[in-house]
């Protein structure tokens, strides 16, 4: 996670430096500065990610499924050292189709944000003239929708590969998987002002399931 908020740190920097940026990076310096030398591996393959992540910035992409597939395959090698004797092409398949769920979610959620921050967003790079929010979600809601229930529908049936295997945990997964993220996904098309807290609950409960990043 440490290095997870590094990189997320430098892509900030990279496109829009701030004050609030330098002081969250230097606060962390100390704990960054650890994880950098106890987890060199992992430092270099997230740093891949948004690297790659980067590259299709740089083309303008502006597919947020690809991005998010992108980076969460990018993402995938350590999972090898988390999951043990429990890796499998399935598990990594969902740890991707998690990644790229998360990364739409979050580009839907963040288009107020991003606009502002001018921060990159591929919905925002495809929008000629970005008006609000509001103004983008009712334009685009039929085909934003479709893609929502696209990501949630790979996402659950890459789970639905990896239940087969699972001998425990089962009912909090299912949980999480079928009423949680899409709850966060809803939230994030609606706007809600609690999808940020939905898509935290969803994912952060690490002590109950398998660790996203």
């Amino acid at each position: 996670t440490i290095l997870l908020t590094k990189w997320e740190l430098y892509d900030d920097k990279v496109d829009n430096p701030s004050i609030k940026t330098r002081f969250i990076d230097l606060a962390l310096s100390r704990a960054i500065s650890k994880a950098e030398s106890e987890f060199p591996d992992y430092d270099r393959i997230v740093g891949e990610g948004f690297e790659k992540l980067r590259e299709l910035e740089t083309q303008g992409c502006t597919d947020p499924v690809l991005m998010g597939t992108t980076f969460g395959k990018a993402l995938t090698e350590p999972l090898s050292d988390i999951a043990g004797e429990a890796d499998s092409p399935a598990l990594r398949d969902l740890y991707t189709s998690l990644t790229a769920a998360v990364y739409v979610m979050d580009a839907v959620d963040d288009l107020e944000d991003d606009y502002r921050d001018g921060t990159y967003n591929p919905f925002l790079k495809a929008c000629p003239r970005f008006v609000n929010r509001d103004n983008y979600m009712l334009k685009n809601l039929y085909s934003i929708t479709e893609l929502m229930n696209s990501v949630m529908k790979s996402l659950q049936d890459a789970y639905a590969e990896v239940r087969k295997s699972m001998t425990c945990m089962k009912e909090v997964t299912d949980n999480i998987v079928y009423l949680g993220v899409p709850e966060s996904a809803k939230n994030a098309v609606a706007g809600s002002s609690g999808a940020k807290m939905s898509v935290k609950n969803a994912f952060d409960r690490r002590k109950e399931r398998t660790a996203t990043y």
